[in-house]
């Protein structure tokens, strides 16, 4: 077996080294940063801990689970069963906002119901849509594509819907019977939906003790503070800088790689192989996704773990309360929130303004009240954060991915794939790349 080497020391990355030691193969995983885990990251500042962005565990995948539960975590987890909420029209409902329509406004349940009941029995499919938006409307109506399904996606996407496929969504987004949509508009709910209607959390640690949890098994295999500068794959070889800038080269028998799909051309010395030529970097679109974190005392917040915002009365379409994901996530006596902005070409974002805005809109909404007081706020922004599904993401992708084969890359997890991937699935990614090397 050829010298394998991994790129990003991320779930996926991490999965198929893990992997791949299970099936006795050795392999090397460089990372650029001081400490793996790539996005599925904690940072801890004055006893506040904050996630990159909202994580929880589920799955439904039996084999994902009990790795998750039993190999990297052993325990250290608990379930919690999901309260999620939207936010519209002065109004909480439950989330998911088609199923929960209780305590919306009459002509709104109207509008949203007349518009479900037409799209259930229209001859419209939404599998012949031509675009995202018009499989939102054929799927839920009219009304609940007008009240959130539209612009809570333009927010948090932060994209032309007009300019995005629906492939990926359809397990995603539940649709539940018009029965059990006619109840949950006359009265409270009584049933979630959903496939995260109970996630798993770790106790201590936040998100990033689900990367660590590898750590142990893959003891002397990773190089931290190792980026990678060019990759030439013709001669094999990758051109790495340490800590200090040092360069030097490492040569590879495969490569397997997590870094995002334009970087990792951009990395190339060559052009790989491909009639036609695989896409250019500029093909693979994303967003980026700023999260303001506010540590804070005062009253109790809403016991809620997550609440999303489809109106543009609010600069975040999401907030989540970490400390009620894991009392270690803040200190004793305190609270914290985290507030997600979504930002592209379509909807440029001023980051100087965005912490004085989420505390304007926090206070506008009814989360924030005066006897609450702020002694902690901070920004991280993920870039790149979502991939973008245009409308030719899939061919594009399927044309890259084809290239790196024939020069053996093998790309994984969110970025390698180029897919929205959730924990599970990256860490699936990178199984399913070790089974394919291990039986190459």
């Amino acid at each position: 077996m050829n010298d394998v080497v991994i790129i990003g020391s991320g779930l996926a990355g991490l999965s198929c080294a893990w992997h791949l030691k299970e099936k006795g193969i050795a392999a090397r995983v460089l990372e650029r940063n001081s400490r793996a885990g790539g996005l599925c990251r904690t940072e801890t500042v004055n006893g506040f801990s904050f996630d990159h962005s909202i994580h929880i565990l589920y799955s439904g995948d039996e084999y994902a689970s009990s790795l998750i539960k039993n190999v990297l975590l052993e325990g250290n987890w608990a379930a919690q069963v999901r309260e999620s909420y939207c936010y519209s029209y002065g109004t909480f409902t439950e989330y998911p906002y088609q199923a929960h329509n209780f305590g919306l406004p009459g002509e709104v349940i109207v509008e949203n119901l007349i518009g479900l009941i037409e799209a259930t029995f229209s001859k419209e499919e939404p599998s012949q849509s031509k675009h995202f938006e018009e499989w939102i409307v054929r799927t839920f109506g009219e009304g609940i594509a007008k009240n959130f399904m539209i612009p809570y996606n333009r927010r948090v996407w932060a994209w032309d819907l007009k300019e995005m496929n629906f492939d990926w969504i359809a397990e995603r987004v539940p649709r539940p019977e018009v029965r059990d949509v006619l109840e949950g508009a006359l009265r409270e709910p009584r049933k979630k939906f959903g496939p995260n209607s109970e996630f798993w959390y770790p106790k201590e640690g936040g998100i990033e003790a689900l990367p660590r949890g590898f750590l142990p098994h893959l003891e002397g295999r990773i190089s931290l503070c190792t980026d990678v500068r060019s990759i030439d794959p013709i001669k094999k070889k990758l051109t790495v800088a340490d800590g200090d800038g040092r360069l030097s080269e490492i040569p590879y028998g495969t490569l397997v790689t997590t870094v995002p799909l334009p970087r990792l051309l951009g990395l190339m010395t060559e052009k790989l192989p491909g009639d036609p030529p695989p896409p250019p970097a500029e093909a693979f679109r994303h967003n980026v996704v700023h999260t303001v974190n506010l540590g804070l005392v005062g009253p109790d917040l809403p016991p809620f773990h997550w609440v999303y915002y489809p109106l543009e009365e609010t600069v975040f379409h999401r907030i989540s309360f970490p400390h009620l994901y894991s009392p270690t996530m803040a200190p004793e006596g305190h609270q914290s929130i985290m507030c997600e902005v979504s930002e592209s070409p379509y909807r440029p974002r001023d980051t100087k303004k965005l912490i004085a805005q989420c505390v304007a809109d926090l206070k506008k909404t009814g989360i924030l009240h005066e006897e609450h007081t702020i002694v902690h706020e901070s920004i991280k922004t993920l870039d790149p954060a979502y991939v973008i599904y245009d409308l030719d993401h899939r061919r594009n992708v399927d044309a890259l991915h084809c290239a790196c084969r024939d020069a053996d890359i093998h790309p994984c997890g969110r970025f390698g794939d180029w897919e929205y991937l959730n924990m599970d699935h990256s860490i699936l990614s990178g199984k399913r790349i070790a089974d394919e090397i291990a039986g190459a």
